[in-house]
């Protein structure tokens, strides 16, 4: 779905001009107004309207994790992902791979595995009580070194 957007291993974190780029793209096309250094839609939603439910979905996923957990927690997340630092340890400046079969995916499959084992058998829950328990466990791992 996401096959659009390219990141690479900067020093500062992983980079993306279409993301860079987002913000002036949604401004000059009159999707967005800025004052104050606040942002609205001007479209009265319909840009949110016009997106496919899946992107819609990752959308609110993102704006959970960042309303949760901060900017701050996402980027240390973001610059402990294995790709990026390997990517910046050997200073090398290539596209990062998103592919199921990256470092990355591979060990957020080991941690998907180890939260669910600490899951009651039978419990039910919803999508956002398993991304916010999930990433609490995440982040708990991480921050103790595990």
């Amino acid at each position: 779905m996401f096959d659009y957007y390219h990141f690479t291993a900067v020093i500062n974190g992983p980079y993306s001009v279409q993301v860079s780029n987002a913000l002036v793209n949604l401004i000059s096309r009159d999707n967005l107004a800025e004052k104050d250094d606040l942002y609205t839609f001007n479209s009265d939603r319909t840009l949110l309207n016009n997106f496919p439910k899946q992107k819609l979905d990752w959308i609110r996923f993102v704006l959970l994790l960042l309303g949760k957990f901060g900017e701050d927690r996402i980027f240390g997340f973001i610059i402990n992902d294995p790709a990026y630092d390997n990517a910046v340890k050997t200073n090398r400046n290539a596209e990062l791979i998103a592919s199921t079969e990256s470092l990355t995916v591979k060990v957020l499959n080991k941690f998907k595995a180890s939260f669910e084992s600490t899951l009651d058998h039978g419990v039910v829950l919803t999508d956002e009580q398993y991304i916010d328990l999930y990433f609490e466990y995440l982040f708990g791992k991480i921050i103790k070194g595990n």
